[in-house]
């Protein structure tokens, strides 16, 4: 495992995916949590998250620069596929509670998470 094979943007996304695992569990709509208030959205969000979170680690540990390419290009897709699904929930929110922070904090990671992931397969071809 080299770490100098990691750049910047790899890291970002790896903070973003932590960030955005750990802000599954906060309030998203009314006191109710992402597990509680979706039931598939949920699901994409962990693995974008967790997708984030093994970025670096395949950069790191990867000496083929296509294998991390691959990931990178999966990340970004479902960054972006996530993204466009919170922000459609941002405007419409589900049941009759309000918007609450982790609905906010979880489109900014996956706003920085899309991004990084972009800059980070940018960076490499």
């Amino acid at each position: 495992m080299r770490s100098s094979r990691v750049n910047a943007p790899e890291l970002l996304a790896g903070l973003c995916g932590l960030a955005l695992l750990v802000d599954l569990f906060l309030p998203w709509f009314g006191g109710a949590d992402a597990w509680e208030a979706f039931t598939i959205v949920d699901l994409l969000l962990a693995l974008v998250g967790a997708a984030g979170v093994a970025l670096p680690v395949i950069y790191a540990t990867n000496s083929k620069p296509d294998a991390p390419i691959a990931a990178t290009a999966i990340t970004v897709l479902g960054g972006a596929l996530t993204t466009a699904l919170v922000l459609f929930r941002v405007l419409d929110p589900v049941g009759e509670g309000g918007r609450e922070v982790g609905l906010f904090l979880g489109l900014l990671t996956l706003a920085g998470l899309t991004a990084a992931g972009w800059r980070a397969m940018a960076e490499r071809t």
